[in-house]
């Protein structure tokens, strides 16, 4: 994992089950979330160590709701491991493989 020793990011935060299981729930935003956990936790973001205020271009919109301390460790997880793709990049993949799996008209219906 990178990180640097001298910016405190140097491994992710130890606390971070303890503040997911002392959280009220759900957490409907990034903003909620920061609030919850605190702008200066550590997490790892795909090998990255990023503290977790300037997180917010690295964690998608759609892990929010978080309805749990399991699902936040889930997601935290997650992060962790995720290749390294921006939302964006998400998206136009989701929508790339909705468009291949959505039912096709025969071809001589137009004729």
């Amino acid at each position: 994992m990178k990180g640097d020793g001298e910016s405190g990011l140097d491994r992710p935060s130890s606390n971070i089950q303890d503040l997911a299981q002392s959280a009220t729930y759900p957490l409907y935003s990034f903003d909620e979330f920061v609030a919850a956990f605190g702008a200066d936790t550590v997490i790892a973001i795909r090998g990255d160590l990023v503290r977790l205020g300037d997180a917010r271009d690295r964690i998608p919109s759609y892990y929010f709701p978080v309805g749990s301390d399991v699902d936040v460790m889930a997601k935290i997880d997650d992060l962790a491991v995720k290749p390294g793709i921006g939302e964006q990049a998400l998206h136009d993949e989701w929508r790339e493989r909705q468009n291949r799996e959505a039912p096709r008209p025969p071809a001589d219906c137009w004729s």
